[in-house]
């Protein structure tokens, strides 16, 4: 397998080739086939109390080992196997797939893991300006897949690294991103909606969310137009029942 196959390959898409291949470190081969005959026996169906039978005489067949199968550990497939588990460590630019290849082949890298989500922040991040450039080139698929990569890897590990996960929830710009993140982080539906209440985009401006839309929010019908006295609050599934604003426009925000 080439580098340039594995990078333009999604995550998981890698994902899924490592699991495949993590099957053969445990391949076998035979060394012995095994070697059986049948026996047939005539028999009937009876009464186990009375010994009085009540079905017509029928054949059985019953299968007799005579030389057992015998496998062992196929290490010319292992090493393959090893070999293409390194080479996707090595290569790939996801940070998730390097932590499954190395756990498989029983490498310890949770010294690397602090480095690798401070690579992916700046990937997600617009304050890096060599990051810029490239980002620039790919569009806001770099930070879609940056994003992903960290939320996977972040699961992988323990949960241990919060605090890229932690500003992903605080800042992306994303309301299905930031969700996302709060989820993982373990906090609540109310937690969770009263922070989309309060949120505050960084970067103002015309920002194309297409791509990051859920299922409920593309397939709303768009509400009518209305006028400046008749301009009510939606609610969507995640909030219904919830206060918004009282009647002189302040933001309602709740004691505790």
């Amino acid at each position: 397998m080439k580098s340039d196959d594995i990078l333009k390959k999604s995550l998981e898409e890698i994902l899924e080739d490592i699991e495949l291949i993590k099957k053969d470190l445990t391949a076998t081969k035979i060394v012995q086939s095994e070697k059986s005959h049948y026996e047939t026996y005539e028999t009937c169906d009876y009464d186990c109390k009375t010994w009085i039978a009540y079905s017509e005489m029928y054949e059985v067949s019953n299968k007799i080992i005579d030389v057992p199968e015998v496998r062992e550990l196929d290490h010319d497939k292992i090493e393959i196997a090893k070999k293409k588990l390194h080479k996707y460590y090595v290569s790939s630019s996801h940070y998730s797939a390097k932590y499954v290849s190395a756990m498989a082949l029983g490498q310890n890298v949770q010294d690397e893991i602090p480095k690798w989500f401070g690579e992916l922040e700046k990937r997600i991040n617009y304050g890096d300006a060599q990051w810029e450039d490239e980002k620039n080139m790919f569009g806001l698929e770099v930070e879609s897949e940056a994003v992903r990569d960290a939320f996977k890897l972040f699961e992988l590990s323990g949960k241990k690294e919060k605090n890229l996960i932690e500003n992903i929830y605080q800042n992306n710009k994303y309301k299905e991103i930031r969700r996302e993140a709060g989820e993982l982080l373990g906090y609540s539906r109310i937690k969770l909606y009263f922070h989309e209440l309060m949120y505050k985009p960084k970067n103002k401006g015309i920002v194309k969310e297409e791509k990051y839309k859920s299922y409920y929010e593309s397939q709303r019908e768009p509400s009518p137009v209305k006028g400046p006295e008749e301009v009510e609050i939606e609610e969507d599934d995640f909030s219904k029942g919830m206060p918004g604003k009282d009647y002189d426009g302040a933001t309602w925000i709740p004691y505790g």
